[in-house]
């Protein structure tokens, strides 16, 4: 059945942008495959029937995940590791994540000024990146701001599930300086 879904060339080509940059939402999908709202949507509906690709609603997005990995195994992503990578296809979460990963912690106001962006709105996506747990909240004798949870399996699926290169280029300077 699989093979049969994948005999279109369109199809095959969106099951393989799902592939190379899972967790992306149908949007992202269709801008990048360039096709139709509709026709992307009946393509991912249809990978879905075949069991090929499953779809997570997170965060009043649907992101996409293949179901097994490139060897063709089961897919190594957890459900937390789902989550991970589909804040990565954020661009504020994104900046956040590369900008702890160069640095051990940082607070809410260095944050927001390393990333020029305003405290309220940095706030809302450092609450859903707590809730992920992606990132923790320092108590006093740590230091005070934010660090990351898991700093080594944050760098690993930045670098196994690269961000697409649109969101690279927002974050080049911090990408940049990531010493992998």
């Amino acid at each position: 059945m699989a093979s049969k879904v994948l005999e279109l060339e369109i199809r095959r080509d969106i099951y393989d942008l799902v592939r190379r940059t899972p967790g992306l939402h149908m949007r992202e999908l269709q801008r990048q495959s360039d096709l139709s709202i509709a026709l992307t949507e009946y393509h991912l509906r249809q990978l879905e029937d075949a069991e090929l690709i499953v779809s997570i609603m997170e965060e009043g997005y649907k992101r996409y995940y293949p179901t097994t990995g490139a060897d063709g195994g089961k897919l190594a992503l957890g459900g937390d590791e789902r989550r991970m990578v589909g804040l990565f296809r954020q661009a504020i979460p994104l900046q956040v994540t590369l900008l702890l990963l160069n640095r051990d912690s940082a607070t809410n106001s260095e944050i927001a000024d390393e990333l020029g962006i305003s405290r309220s709105r940095l706030s809302f996506h450092l609450n859903k990146m707590l809730r992920q747990r992606i990132l923790k909240k320092l108590t006093r004798s740590e230091g005070r701001g934010y660090a990351l949870v898991d700093h080594n399996k944050t760098l690993k699926l930045l670098i196994a599930y690269r961000p697409s290169p649109d969101l690279l280029d927002e974050c080049a300077d911090l990408w940049d300086s990531l010493e992998i």
